[in-house]
C-alpha cells in the first residue's frame, strides 16, 4: 500500500510540476518586463507548486500594461483561474488596444462570468480575482491605474501613497 501511495503521489507531483512550467511559460519573464520598465520588480512566490497569483504584461500602441493578480484559491484551482485570466486579458487588448485600465477590468469581469457560468443547477463555481492594473504611456510618461479590490502603492521621494481600488473583485 505504501508503494502504491508513493507512486501515486510521485505522479501527481510530476503533473503539478509540469503544470507549473506551463504556467510560468504563459507569463512574461522579468527580463522582458525590465526591457520596458527597468525599475520594475515583479515578485512571484507561490505558496504551492502552482498558484493563482500571477503578473501580466502587455505592450500595445506605445502603452505598457502591467498587472498583479491574485486569483481565488490556491494550488491547482487558482492556477486554472490564472490561465483563464491571462488569456482573457490578452484577448481584451488584442480586440481593443486603446482601452483604459478600468475598461479592461470591466471586460475581464464580464469575460470571467461568461467563461465560468456553466449550468447553474449543476455547477457552482466561486472563482474570481483581485488585481491592480497600471497602463503606462511611454511617450507622455503618464500612468493610469484601476484596481479590483487591490490597491496601488506608489513610492515617491521616500513617501508611500496608497491609491485605493474599487471594492469589487473580478
Amino acid at each position: 500500500k505504501n508503494e502504491t501511495i508513493e507512486n501515486q503521489q510521485s505522479q501527481i507531483t510530476e503533473g503539478i510540476e509540469y503544470a507549473r512550467n506551463l504556467q510560468r511559460n504563459i507569463m512574461v519573464s522579468e527580463e522582458d518586463i525590465k526591457k520596458d520598465l527597468s525599475d520594475c520588480l515583479p515578485i512571484n512566490q507561490p505558496r504551492n507548486i502552482v498558484s493563482g497569483d500571477f503578473h501580466w504584461f502587455k505592450k500595445a500602441n506605445g502603452i505598457v500594461h502591467i498587472a498583479m493578480i491574485d486569483c481565488t484559491g490556491h494550488g491547482v484551482p487558482g492556477a486554472l483561474i490564472s490561465v483563464i485570466g491571462n488569456d482573457l486579458l490578452n484577448d481584451i487588448l488584442e480586440e481593443d488596444p486603446a482601452l483604459l485600465p478600468g475598461e479592461i477590468l470591466s471586460k475581464l469581469h464580464a469575460g470571467i462570468i461568461e467563461t465560468l457560468k456553466g449550468d447553474e443547477d449543476k455547477r457552482r463555481v466561486n472563482a474570481g480575482m483581485e488585481m491592480g492594473l497600471c497602463s503606462i504611456n511611454k511617450n507622455t510618461g503618464s500612468m493610469t491605474f484601476a484596481g479590483a479590490n487591490l490597491p496601488l502603492f506608489m513610492v515617491m521621494d521616500k513617501i508611500i501613497d496608497e491609491i485605493p481600488p474599487t471594492t469589487q473583485a473580478i
